[in-house]
């Protein structure tokens, strides 16, 4: 969907679902999780690309879009949708990734909600909302302090923050950058409470961004938990005609004129069909076919 609501927080208005920008991620893999998403951070930084601006509010509800999304199991592990939601069971010992396709620009504000859905004690599993630069985390692991959420910013030279103990078996994370300050949050049913932070300095803000689920040696085999509503705000520097596509865009042909497959929107253009003459009670009518518009696959446009 394009639309939805956190329990607890305003309703968020209409966003647009247009942006096709591919840039591969990495899979989560155990305890080097962030060392695959500094990797894949470096793999956006080389595409150079700028991020368009958007608000996009997934709620997976008609399944992962492989236009924003990639899908990465570990060996032995699953990764589906069930009731509207991201279902993730680890079996295998390597982590299970749903990721951005695409590169992030500047300040951004990420979150996703999440449920533990089989959760034996200490088992060595995190719920994890990362990007290159780090990851906020709901752990079981004695070896952090047991039920606990925290950041993962060693990468940065912060370090883990320290634990805060929860017994929550829902909730929402949360990760933001602002200026060259990254934090991780968790909500606490009212407000988020900030977890901890890092001052990136000269790391560069382009971000690779991913949900999913890792696990350490000696993980107990069969948890699982559920993922939902991904929203992820960021600001805009996209330029539509200088033929490098960007997150607000479909296309990007190198000129801003309608008529070639690429608007002057950088939207896809769908070609109209033949028209055809229908005689109704006595009157011509014209039919035609609309294009797409964000949101709204099929509106029709006058013809």
């Amino acid at each position: 969907m394009c639309t939805g609501t956190r329990v607890g927080e305003p309703a968020h208005g209409p966003t647009e679902t247009r942006y096709r920008v591919p840039s591969p991620m990495l899979p989560f893999q155990g305890s080097e999780f962030v060392n695959q998403m500094l990797i894949a951070g470096a793999l956006a930084a080389l595409l150079a690309q700028p991020a368009g601006a958007f608000s996009l509010n997934e709620e997976f509800d008609g399944g992962i879009d492989p236009f924003f999304f990639s899908v990465t199991p570990g060996t032995d592990n699953t990764i589906e949708v069930v009731g509207g939601r991201i279902v993730i069971t680890q079996e295998g010992g390597v982590g299970s990734a749903v990721s951005l396709r695409y590169p992030i620009v500047g300040d951004f504000t990420c979150t996703v909600d999440y449920e533990l859905l089989s959760w034996p004690a200490d088992n060595k599993h995190a719920a994890v909302l990362g990007s290159a630069q780090g990851a906020v985390e709901r752990v079981g692991n004695s070896g952090f302090g047991g039920e606990v959420y925290l950041t993962d910013f060693a990468a940065l030279g912060g370090g883990l923050s320290a634990s805060i103990p929860t017994t929550d078996l829902t909730g929402t994370l949360q990760m933001r950058r602002t200026g060259t300050v990254v934090c991780g949050d968790y909500f606490d049913g009212a407000v988020f409470q900030q977890i901890g932070c890092v001052d990136a300095g000269a790391v560069p803000d382009i971000i690779g961004l991913g949900m999913g689920m890792f696990s350490a040696a000696g993980f107990t085999p069969g948890a699982q938990i559920a993922l939902d509503s991904f929203i992820l705000d960021a600001p805009d520097t996209s330029v539509c005609g200088d033929g490098v596509m960007e997150l607000a865009e479909e296309c990007d042909d190198g000129n801003t004129m309608a008529g070639d497959g690429c608007d002057a929107e950088c939207m896809d253009e769908v070609p109209e069909p033949a028209h055809a003459l229908l005689l109704v009670t006595g009157a011509l009518v014209l039919l035609g076919a609309g294009r797409r518009t964000p949101c709204a696959i099929g509106r029709t446009s006058a013809p």
